[in-house]
Parts: structure tokens; C-alpha cells; sequence
């Protein structure tokens, strides 16, 4: 999963990537019933506590337990779009298969993810600050046989959640591109997050922007 800044000051554009839009004839859909992790709001009203890099102890928060079922949109994802829902599915091959490498992630996997952002957004300009690899971690007594691989590696995430607030969306262009800061917040900036599976990913969910009330 890689993170990016957009810049979508330029005009139009034409998309050359397709949406996943066809219907398919003959899928029963797999809809899942299940138990979602919300975050649980402190008593006093008072906002959740900060997490800080390096201090696991921080980054556990008290939880709700919600049961819910998660749709599948095989067969009708043109329904759905950034504008209207904050996700979009595009049919975009990559020649990164692995994900097991840092280097060869950022050599390859980096400008065919700003190509697929500029051409899904009408970007100008895209800059790609992280990514993250989310799979089981090294071997263990439990586990001998799971690979290890050279790039640092974060387990699935248990909690619903988002990967950027507002207010920290916009911080990420003086954090990352000071001199460019004044110029490039002046246009609308967008921070967007893109995925792709590896062959350690179990399943993946999104949910449609119009579902979710802000609280802080």
C-alpha cells in the first residue's frame, strides 16, 4: 500500500486506465457477515490519546466491537468512485508481484502508482511519501516456515481506521516539500492512498465516504 500527496491544479484530463466494470455473468457474490473493530470514544469526551513511532505501548486503543456485513461489489464496481464514495477500483497490472523488497518497490512499483494516480485524478503532480507491507511477520516456533522478507513488515491492522485526518493530510506537503509548500497548498492537494495484493493478502475492505460522520 503506497501513500501520496496530489496535486489537482491542472485541467482535464483523459483517463486511459479502466475501471473494473465488467458485469460477471454467472458470480454469486460472497457478502460477509462479520465483527468490526470501531474506535471507542474515551468517556469524557476527550479525544483519543496520541500514538507515537517506535512506542508500541501507544498504539493500542479501547475498541467496539460492531457486527457487520461487508458487501461484495464484484460485477457492479462501477458504481463506485473517488468523488463519490473516496475508493475507486482500477485494472491496473503491475510488474511488482512480490512486494518483498524496499528498492525494487520504490523502483518499480513507485512511478507505476504515480502513472495510475495522474491518470485517475488529473494529478499535475504526485509524490509518494511511504508505503507500507502488510503480511505475517518472521518465522516463529509457530510459524517456521513463513517467509522473511527485506522490507520492514506491519501485521494487518485489527481496528477500522483511516490513514490520513484532514489536518494531517495537508501537513504531509510542508513535512515532505518545504520550499514547495506556499505553492503547491494554494491548488487542491489530495492525499490518497493506493493498494495492491500480494499473494500474502487475505481480503480487503473500503468504506464509501458518504457512510461516516467526522467526530474530532
Amino acid at each position: 500500500m503506497a501513500s501520496a500527496a496530489v496535486d489537482q491544479s491542472a485541467g482535464g484530463h483523459t483517463t486511459t486506465f479502466e475501471p473494473l466494470t465488467t458485469v460477471q455473468t454467472g458470480v454469486t457474490k460472497h457478502h460477509v457477515r462479520t465483527i468490526l473493530n470501531y474506535h471507542k470514544p474515551n468517556e469524557d469526551g476527550s479525544p483519543p490519546h496520541a500514538t507515537y513511532v517506535g512506542r508500541p505501548e501507544t498504539y493500542e486503543r479501547p475498541v467496539d466491537p460492531v457486527e457487520v456485513t461487508i458487501n461484495d461489489i464484484r460485477g457492479e464496481t462501477d458504481k463506485y468512485n473517488l468523488d463519490s464514495n473516496g475508493f475507486q477500483l482500477y485494472n491496473f497490472p503491475s510488474a511488482e508481484k512480490d512486494f518483498l523488497d524496499d528498492d525494487k518497490i520504490k523502483a518499480e512499483y513507485y512511478p507505476e502508482t504515480e502513472r495510475l494516480l495522474k491518470e485517475a485524478t488529473g494529478a499535475s503532480r504526485v509524490f509518494i511519501f511511504d508505503h507500507t507491507i502488510r503480511r505475517p511477520g518472521p518465522p516463529s516456533a509457530e510459524n517456521p516456515t513463513e517467509n522473511t522478507p527485506a522490507a520492514p513488515l506491519r501485521g494487518p491492522v485489527q481496528r477500522v481506521h483511516i490513514d490520513q485526518s484532514y489536518t494531517a493530510s495537508r501537513s504531509r506537503v510542508p513535512h515532505h516539500l518545504p520550499e514547495l509548500a506556499d505553492q503547491l497548498l494554494r491548488p487542491a492537494t489530495r492525499s490518497s492512498t493506493s493498494g495492491a495484493p500480494s499473494s500474502h493478502l487475505q481480503g480487503s475492505s473500503r468504506c464509501g465516504r458518504r457512510t461516516l460522520r467526522a467526530r474530532y
